[in-house]
């Protein structure tokens, strides 16, 4: 997975993080991947997306890939689930937890497959396929 910070504002940042197909190999139909663990400042999620670069394939019994957003105990917090397996395009997180405070929580992406596992897990049944998270967090002053 690839990690791509960028300060947006001063106190702004915007983390985007790049998941391919090969990733997904898990002997299961769903798979979580820890995006990013938050450290412990005072932080907010105020944004989350994500934008099917590559529609995910599988040219063997994987009929529909969806995925969410959460923080490791929520798995919809940031955004509710999407189909990653037709037509690309891009995806805004509405989820419920936009806006709250997110210290030391983990920016997770769930993926579940429809029709068989991801994989045996070591290698992936996928074909194809990758999807970019980009996450907005506000970090606030610290006051003493």
């Amino acid at each position: 997975m690839a990690l791509v910070k960028t300060v947006v504002a001063p106190r702004l940042v915007q983390y985007s993080f790049v998941v391919g197909f090969a990733e997904l190999n898990a002997a299961a139909t769903t798979q979580a991947i820890v995006l990013k663990v938050m450290g412990d400042e005072d932080m907010q999620v105020v944004g989350s997306s994500w934008e099917l670069i590559i529609p995910f394939a599988d040219a063997g019994s994987i009929s529909a890939v969806g995925v969410t957003v959460g923080d490791g105990s929520d798995v919809d917090a940031y955004g509710a689930i999407a189909d990653v397996f037709t037509t690309a395009g891009t995806y805004a997180g509405a989820g419920a937890a936009l806006g709250t405070k997110a210290a030391g929580v983990s920016l997770t992406a769930t993926f579940t497959a429809t029709g068989a596992n991801f994989g045996d897990g070591a290698t992936s049944d996928l074909d194809a396929g990758s999807v970019c998270f980009t996450v907005l967090v506000l970090r606030h002053l610290k006051v003493s």
